[in-house]
């Protein structure tokens, strides 16, 4: 593939920010790296990599965001650019399919007529009698390559997508067990003053872009959460009170003591214990808060000149 000048730059870039990451000696230069290392992956996905996909998507901000956090921490890569670029092209070739499994149903739904298409392609594949040309003939009058890694790339995310029919097609993902994507959330952590730190126009704008990608029986939850977190950590709350939960707020302001986060998630899902409610909804609304910050980073970075 021959590449631009520009991209090659780009590349560079990207990888010095990687190695100058794994060669800081403090957290903030820690943050400082991370924050350079996800406006730099999303450049390079947006202006030459995946630009049509992310036109198409309307940006990729938080699944880039989500991926380069998590392939930032791969240091055996420090000493191998080549090793370090094969990586970090096939995560984030990952991110429309992390898209539509975040925002769009919870679990990827694969078409029949593509599950079937990926079925014969992996006979096809196992057939040692053809040869690689013809083997790669056959494939693509099934699919177009790009379709193919789509498919691919969806099927690595969700191991179910080429199942059966769902009888429930809305799966809660409050409820799937998912690791931390971003740091735990304490006092005065940088996440929290970079998102009050913004104009108020835009964080409601963050907010509401989120929280509308959600499943409907997870967005109540979510918008609880982060109104009870608002409540403690913003003194501009009057500003964005017309985008939280009102219900939650008026609990603060009029009750003798303030809401627990756990009884919050306890409240939206009756069957789950207090301790497993403790640690769900300390991990739904760090990982919020960080798709939040995503967004008003990808936003800010694409309204530069």
């Amino acid at each position: 593939m021959n590449l631009t000048e520009e991209e090659i730059l780009l590349k560079d870039r990207i990888f010095d920010t990687f190695c100058n990451f794994h060669n800081a000696s403090s957290t903030e230069l820690h943050e400082k790296y991370k924050k350079e290392f996800r406006e730099l992956n999303n450049k390079w996905c947006s202006d030459y990599r995946f630009t049509k996909k992310i036109k198409e998507l309307e940006g990729l901000f938080i699944e880039i965001a989500d991926i380069s956090d998590r392939v930032i921490t791969k240091s055996r890569y420090t000493s191998n650019k080549d090793g370090f670029f094969a990586y970090l092209y096939t995560a984030l070739k990952n991110a429309p399919a992390a898209y539509y499994r975040n925002y769009e149903q919870g679990l990827i739904d694969i078409k029949k007529e593509n599950r079937a298409k990926l079925k014969t392609i992996d006979k096809i594949k196992e057939d040692n009698d053809l040869t690689s040309d013809e083997q790669t003939e056959l494939i693509s009058n099934l699919l177009a390559e790009n379709e193919y890694i789509d498919l691919l790339n969806m099927t690595k995310i969700n191991p179910f997508s080429i199942g059966g029919d769902r009888d429930d097609p809305e799966i809660d993902t409050l409820n799937q067990i998912i690791p931390p994507l971003y740091p735990a959330i304490m006092p005065n952590n940088p996440q929290d003053e970079f998102i009050f730190k913004q104009d108020m126009e835009i964080l409601r704008e963050a907010v509401e872009f989120v929280i509308n990608r959600k499943q409907k029986r997870v967005r109540k939850c979510l918008l609880a959460l982060f109104s009870l977190h608002c409540y403690k950590k913003n003194p501009k709350l009057k500003e964005i009170y017309p985008i939280l939960d009102k219900e939650t707020l008026e609990s603060c302001q009029t009750g003798t003591k303030n809401p627990r986060m756990y009884e919050i998630y306890m409240h939206f899902h009756p069957k789950a214990s207090q301790k497993s409610s403790e640690a769900r909804s300390s991990e739904v609304l760090t990982k919020f808060l960080g798709e939040v910050q995503a967004f008003i980073e990808g936003k800010m970075l694409n309204s530069l000149p």
